[in-house]
């Protein structure tokens, strides 16, 4: 009876252990992503960096850029009259599967738009092809019947959320004009703060196997920059989103949140940490094993001494 009481307390310790196991590695897990463009001169003409830190805590995300159009602009000097300021939309698509940045943007799809706010460039006008259709027509949120509703002032005083489409940043936070250092260096202001920001879940990866541009999207893969001539609003350079671009973008300055800019060693840590616990609890786990084991095994052996010395039990 002791040795199985004594076994009901290893197996209970056991249960606490697997148990605090799970809260370790749910908490451990990091609660932001990072992603980030990185603007290759060779590609695009621009050299820079785009990032978009998700805080799923807090449910903001954080975007940070630095792009230098030097290069861009002596190899394009009458695409655009720059003092206007620069548009930029994060889209749903990147198809380009020889280049992580360029200014061929023609197959980056339409602005993300998962909650149909329906601007004339959302992912929605023009698809999907098939049925039902065109989801901002089919809703009567298209040209000429329907006003996109969104200003800074909207969103930003107002807070009216829904009135822009998630990817509609320029929408949100205004034109980017060039910097007080270089008419050919735009950069943000500061680290821009958006409660309507895109989900880790909806991220497009770097899959583009399956990305055919016509079709329905629920996903976000690109960021791209726009001449401010409307209506044409021309795409003048873009790039795709990637995790394993943070690390290089950290390293030309890239502010990933308001509390920390080592968002992917903090990750790394997260990992290790996730690492040694698991082993910790592996070798407990064992122990315990091997107790339970001894135990039994003791027990079984002292029932046999106990049968061979009683008398009743040897006649």
């Amino acid at each position: 009876m002791l040795l199985n009481s004594n076994n009901n307390k290893l197996m209970l310790l056991l249960q606490l252990l697997i148990i605090n196991i799970i809260i370790i590695l749910i908490d451990s897990f990091p609660s932001s992503q990072s992603y980030c463009s990185l603007f290759d001169i060779k590609e695009s003409g621009v050299a820079g960096y785009f990032t978009i830190t998700i805080d799923e805590n807090t449910g903001l995300s954080y975007y940070d850029f630095n792009l230098d159009l030097t290069s861009y602009y002596k190899s394009n000097p009458n695409t655009c009259n720059l003092s206007n300021g620069l548009k930029y939309h994060i889209h749903s698509f990147w198809t380009n599967n020889t280049a992580t940045s360029s200014n061929s943007c023609s197959t980056c799809g339409g602005h993300f738009d998962p909650y149909l706010a329906c601007s004339s460039s959302s992912q929605y006008q023009n698809s999907p092809i098939t049925y039902p259709g065109p989801l901002c027509k089919a809703i009567n949120r298209a040209t000429p019947n329907y006003t996109y509703p969104c200003t800074t002032t909207s969103f930003s005083e107002e807070g009216n959320l829904q009135s822009c489409e998630v990817g509609d940043l320029s929408g949100k936070f205004g034109l980017v004009y060039n910097s007080s250092v270089s008419p050919l260096i735009f950069k943000s202001s500061s680290l821009f703060s958006d409660p309507l920001g895109p989900s880790n879940y909806t991220y497009g990866g770097v899959d583009i196997s399956q990305q055919i541009v016509t079709e329905y999207t629920s996903v976000w893969s690109s960021i791209v920059f726009h001449c401010n001539d409307p209506p044409a609003n021309t795409k003048l350079f873009c790039s795709q989103l990637l995790i394993s671009n943070v690390e290089s973008c950290v390293a030309l300055g890239a502010t990933l949140s308001p509390t920390t800019n080592q968002n992917s060693s903090k990750n790394k840590s997260c990992w290790f940490e996730i690492g040694v616990t698991v082993v910790v609890c592996i070798i407990v786990f064992l122990a315990i094993l091997l107790i339970i084991k001894y135990g039994y095994q003791k027990n079984h052996n002292n029932n046999i001494d106990k049968s061979m010395s009683d008398p009743l039990i040897n006649h």
